[in-house]
């Protein structure tokens, strides 16, 4: 009985295995949609003594407010297509800082927009 159980399990392992194949001889790809993935900076305030992240500072692009995504302490603001953006980063007890960053971005396999990632070291006062 245990034989016959192994027996069946490798037929549709198999069989999936196929399937898989054939998808993939067809061209399709499973990972690609028609979802929009908007660029975005992806931001990270930190001390520059000591490395920490700074989860409560105020953050712009071009004058317009960042969001702060909790779960990574990063900051998220959409990109623009204005060539050149500026980013400007504000916290007590550290020095302002406004940094001019690249509005490319790479994309993925599917062209999707990946977020571009921008490290920001506050000096404290």
């Amino acid at each position: 009985m245990r034989y016959l159980r192994l027996m069946l399990a490798d037929k549709r392992l198999i069989g999936a295995a196929g399937v898989v194949l054939g998808l993939l001889a067809t061209g399709c790809d499973w990972g690609c949609n028609d979802d929009y993935v908007y660029p975005a900076y992806r931001i990270r305030v930190s001390d520059a003594r000591t490395g920490a992240a700074i989860c409560d500072a105020e953050v712009s692009v071009n004058g317009r407010s960042a969001s702060l995504y909790e779960r990574g302490c990063e900051y998220v603001r959409q990109i623009t297509d204005d060539g050149m953006s500026e980013i400007t980063v504000v916290r007590a007890g550290y020095e302002s800082l406004t940094r001019e960053v690249s509005t490319s971005y790479e994309k993925d396999d599917c062209g999707k927009a990946l977020p571009k990632r921008v490290s920001i070291k506050l000096h404290p006062l």
